[in-house]
């Protein structure tokens, strides 16, 4: 991952910090999401059913 994010030597600023470029765009538009949508307080689904649903899982033995 480092030796992808280091730039190039070819002259190009685009081509040499494309990789940067990608990442920041990415994240930027990740955190303008989080932000703006606010994803984590819509969820209706209950606290602790991953566990509940991996002890009936782990309950039952498999055929």
């Amino acid at each position: 991952m480092v030796l992808l994010a280091v730039p190039g030597a070819s002259g190009e600023f685009f081509s040499d910090y494309i990789v940067l470029i990608g990442l920041f765009v990415v994240m930027g538009s990740g955190l303008i999401y989080l932000l703006v949508a606010r994803p984590d307080r819509k969820s209706l689904a209950p606290e602790g059913d991953a566990i509940e649903v991996a002890t009936l899982l782990r309950a039952h033995p498999d055929h």
